[in-house]
């Protein structure tokens, strides 16, 4: 495997209960590398992400990150070792902006967790405006900006995210992806697993997934040049 990829996976299989869904999962993503996670509903999207961040088991196989074993560490070792998850959801309803945002930093200093949670009110007008509101109370837009805000508190070097474009309207998939946009180039990468072709305009390497099975993988432009690819996956074009 290679010791400059961000993260390594290799031969990744996993599941629920005894039920398996994943087979034989291997890809590279490099440091500040945006990559696309692409398939439709069933395809095993989710059930990736949730075992690249600890929450579902590791039945057989590899994943490594900074060259670091992952396979059998708990989800919070692998946050504090640089690793974000953003659910569909994203927040927590019940709680405020500015709770949501002291979450998504849980164990940093206090010192530390302050000046963070502050720098993200500022790169958010939106939610700056009105820290205390629950995060229930926001739009589905703003509950996405929250999220990826709350994700960012802890400055990860992966950002792992499900479906963003769940639940918006195409209005607001497009302010997602300029959000997303930004932060593109500071030594963050991006894997993002979506339904809407639309998030390609964000990715340097596509996977596409179905059956639980990696299908095609490549640099974007050169799967999205491939007829078949384009006839029997691009049509996916509407958020879940």
């Amino acid at each position: 495997m290679s010791s400059a990829a961000l993260l390594e996976v290799e031969g990744l299989a996993s599941g629920y209960g005894k039920l398996q869904i994943l087979s034989e999962i291997s890809f590279l993503l490099a440091a500040g590398q945006s990559t696309v996670l692409l398939g439709p509903n069933g395809a095993g999207k989710t059930t990736l992400l949730r075992t690249l961040v600890g929450l579902l088991p590791l039945w057989s196989g590899e994943i490594r990150y900074q060259g670091r074993e992952l396979g059998r560490l708990p989800p919070e070792v692998r946050v504090a070792l640089g690793i974000s998850f953003m659910s569909e959801l994203g927040v927590f309803p019940s709680l405020s902006i500015r709770e949501n945002l002291v979450l998504g930093g849980f164990g940093l200093p206090a010192h530390l967790l302050r000046r963070r949670v502050k720098e993200m009110l500022d790169l958010f007008p939106d939610l700056a405006s009105r820290p205390g509101a629950p995060a229930g109370s926001l739009s589905g837009g703003q509950r996405k900006m929250l999220g990826v805000a709350k994700a960012l508190v802890r400055q990860p070097k992966l950002l792992i995210m499900d479906e963003p474009s769940a639940g918006l309207s195409p209005l607001f998939v497009n302010k997602v992806i300029e959000l997303l946009r930004r932060f593109q180039g500071q030594e963050l990468a991006l894997l993002i697993a979506e339904q809407n072709v639309r998030f390609l305009d964000l990715a340097e390497q596509v996977i596409i997934l179905e059956g639980g099975r990696i299908q095609a993988a490549g640099p974007t432009g050169q799967v999205t040049a491939d007829d078949r690819v384009r006839r029997a996956y691009f049509s996916l074009d509407t958020p879940s």
